[in-house]
């Protein structure tokens, strides 16, 4: 077989060039210890390091996604025991408001209490970087705001807390397909955290939050009956309330003859609704007898008359009272604990409380009273009484449309005094406080500790996705390494040898080639 010249220089510089190339190829994988730097590379490998690529890109994001969540969630955490701490001061105060204390100390429970709502207040508008976390989806507008607003319809003010959030549920991804918010959210609305939603002259509160204002206003009150008019006539509540545990009325003045009430709406929902009064159930009065409202349940409601007496119309508001029963019964405090029970009875006619003083200083053989004499000014000095009734018991008409019943009792002594304040209803309502205000917080408390306690249950589910996670990002970075990773002694090696094979091939075909024109033009 012939062998041309060409052919030789042909096939030597074709192995040269190949030589080359690996020798290229072996430097460029030395350079950042990769097997693989284009799909022709080895394409099986190549497809194989593009899958690990966006597998570990996927768990990258959803690591991000848990680590956010966590903070999130870190950040609600810390809010409840926060909320947790100041709900047990409260039931504490709550706890201690009893009838041994006076209503001074009553009043300075109710404004430590008022301190403490503040301090919910600012838990509930806690915030994580600009967002806050017991705002629902409506993350970036503060979620409580405590103020007072006014009923457009009655004129009716209140202190509320105005939630300004939604009960969205928050969710962040950390594994493929749709997110469930009922089972991945992150946080805890207002609502979760401070109850169910309810809505006071059309804003939006929530039950917590109302309750705490509840207790705080008993506790430093000064009166049960609040009058929208102070001007206005004055307002008793009478009857005795039948239906179970309390009741909250407010009643509107609706129309108005002489300075006497003769149409009325009365409102059990905080002043959200009105109802107007059937003429069945209401006595309009004169001017110098109330008008009487039949409420129901045993309970009536009179308005005195007065010319600053002022109907609700469109374009104003009307006199409104608002009040709760049951309320608290007079209790009287007597000298003699062995003689007759007293009761106080009439329609205190007076807005400011009175304290009244009762002394016997006449009996007949049977113990009925038949004599005595009462003090508003603590004993300094007594007065005959206006009108005293004979009987069993005996009727001792006092000032102010009041009067003390005294049973007659063979112990009933010349000296025994009776002693009582009227209205009661001035004092703090101890009763409502030990039942009904305690029974609220205890309440609310044990639904927010549920509510923490499902939240520490997603938090640990996201710690334990957290550490598979981790394990999960370094299996595929492994799998990348040992899929794409070379050998780095071997290719040092190769790398070598084929630069020594490079070198010998160019000082061998420097020779082997054959002579050519060039070497005889000398």
């Amino acid at each position: 077989m012939r062998i041309a010249t060409n052919m030789m220089s042909y096939n030597f510089l074709n192995s040269l060039n190949t030589s080359l190339e690996q020798q290229n190829k072996l430097q460029e994988q030395l350079t950042d210890g990769r097997a693989i730097h284009r799909p022709s590379d080895d394409p099986v490998k190549a497809s194989r390091d593009l899958r690990y690529q966006t597998n570990l890109g996927i768990n990258t994001q959803y690591t991000q996604n848990l680590q956010d969540a966590q903070s999130w969630m870190n950040t609600t955490d810390g809010a409840m025991s926060d909320l947790s701490s100041v709900m047990i001061k409260i039931n504490e105060l709550v706890v201690s408001a009893d009838d041994t204390k006076p209503q001074d100390a009553l009043n300075t429970i109710g404004h430590q209490i008022d301190e403490l709502i503040n301090q919910v207040v600012q838990i509930g508008n806690t915030q994580l970087g600009d967002r806050y976390v017991f705002g629902g989806e409506n993350d970036t507008t503060q979620p409580f705001v405590r103020t007072t607003i006014q009923d457009p319809q009655s004129g009716l003010t209140k202190e509320v807390v105005i939630y300004n959030g939604d009960d969205t549920k928050l969710s962040m991804p950390i594994k493929n397909g749709a997110a469930d918010p009922t089972q991945d959210s992150v946080n805890l609305t207002g609502v979760d955290a401070f109850g169910p939603a309810e809505t006071t002259f059309g804003r939006s509160t929530l039950s917590v939050l109302n309750h705490l204002l509840d207790i705080k206003n008993e506790l430093t009150k000064t009166s049960t009956i609040s009058q929208s008019n102070s001007n206005g006539g004055i307002g008793k509540v009478g009857g005795t309330y039948t239906g179970v545990g309390y009741q909250s009325y407010d009643v509107r003045i609706d129309s108005v003859t002489g300075g006497v009430v003769d149409g009325a709406s009365v409102s059990m929902d905080g002043g959200n609704t009105w109802t107007s009064v059937p003429a069945a159930n209401l006595a309009v009065g004169s001017a110098t007898g109330p008008t009487v409202i039949d409420l129901g349940q045993g309970v009536t409601f009179s308005i005195a008359a007065s010319s600053d007496n002022t109907a609700h119309t469109v374009g104003s508001t009307g006199d409104v009272y608002s009040f709760r029963v049951p309320q608290a019964t007079t209790s009287v405090q007597q000298s003699n604990s062995a003689g007759g029970a007293a009761t106080v009875t009439g329609t205190y006619t007076k807005t400011e409380a009175t304290n009244y003083s009762v002394r016997v200083t006449g009996l007949d053989a049977t113990g009925q009273i038949t004599g005595a004499e009462f003090t508003t000014d603590q004993g300094t000095t007594w007065t005959a009484v206006p009108s005293l009734t004979a009987g069993n018991p005996a009727v001792v008409g006092l000032t102010n449309g009041i009067q003390l019943n005294i049973t007659a009792d063979t112990d009933n002594a010349v000296g025994n005094t009776y002693s009582f304040q009227v209205p009661q209803n001035t004092q703090s309502d101890v009763k409502w406080l030990s039942g009904v205000a305690t029974n609220y917080v205890l309440d609310d408390h044990n639904m927010q500790l549920k509510a923490q306690t499902g939240l520490g249950t997603r938090m640990s589910m996201y710690e334990m996705a957290a550490s598979m996670m981790a394990n999960q990002s370094s299996v595929i970075q492994t799998d990348i390494a040992s899929n794409g990773s070379i050998d780095i002694a071997k290719a040092i090696t190769d790398f070598n040898t084929s630069q020594t094979l490079y070198r010998a091939a160019l000082a061998v075909g420097g020779r082997i080639m054959p002579p050519s024109l060039v070497d005889f033009l000398s």
